[in-house]
């Protein structure tokens, strides 16, 4: 799945940097046709500004999904130090410091740039689904969070074979952690449900108005 991803990551880059090759084709040849080339430049920016479209919905998808993932580790987080203190309390002794090592910076930036080289890939091989289709904003969800569990069981597993310690796998693997498979993937299907309504409405309106 992240040699997939990076594959069609790498043919949108090439396809992109086709368009901006055109561009400079049309523009060197134009001095004997400026209205080709004025037409030319045109449909070039099109493609272009439709490109930085996708990749724009994108990264707001990715942070609705970083803000609803980030407010559920919260809630996880604020009921596992209520029941430790009423776990303490029962039994007359401190509770239990519990503490966390997400680098929740460098997590969150992953996210919001997976979702946003995921829209223009899902664009750009599934182009019959466009921005509006709640299967789409799925597919382009289910795409970024499968890459995001694939990076992290190989730099995980690929530490447990090299140093021996298994502590950060077993983490990484448990059923309760929320940021790694079963519980992440059903986050994004209803994040990317929500936000693909919201688009619609949105455009909805547009047109209305």
């Amino acid at each position: 799945m992240a040699t997939s991803l990076l594959v069609r990551a790498v043919l949108f880059q090439m396809d992109l940097a086709v368009a901006i090759g055109e561009l400079m084709a049309h523009l060197s040849s134009g001095w004997t046709s400026p209205v080709r080339t004025k037409k030319a430049l045109g449909e070039t920016l099109f493609r272009m500004l439709r490109r930085l479209h996708f990749w724009i919905l994108g990264i707001v998808d990715g942070a609705l999904y970083s803000s609803v993932m980030l407010l559920l580790v919260w809630q996880i987080r604020v009921y596992e130090d209520a029941r430790n203190i009423r776990e303490a309390a029962m039994f007359g002794h401190l509770p239990v410091q519990l503490t966390s090592n997400e680098r929740w910076a460098p997590i969150v930036a992953t996210w919001i740039l997976l979702f946003a080289v995921a829209a223009p890939i899902v664009n750009h091989f599934w182009p019959r689904h466009r921005r509006r289709s709640i299967w789409f904003w799925e597919a382009v969800g289910l795409i970024a969070v499968s890459a995001w569990n694939v990076l992290l069981l190989v730099a995980f597993w690929t530490e447990k074979q090299g140093s021996g310690q298994t502590m950060s796998y077993d983490w990484l693997t448990s059923s309760s952690n929320p940021i790694f498979g079963p519980i992440s993937l059903g986050l994004v299907l209803i994040v990317s449900f929500v936000y693909a309504l919201v688009i619609q409405v949105f455009e909805k309106r547009m047109v209305q108005n």
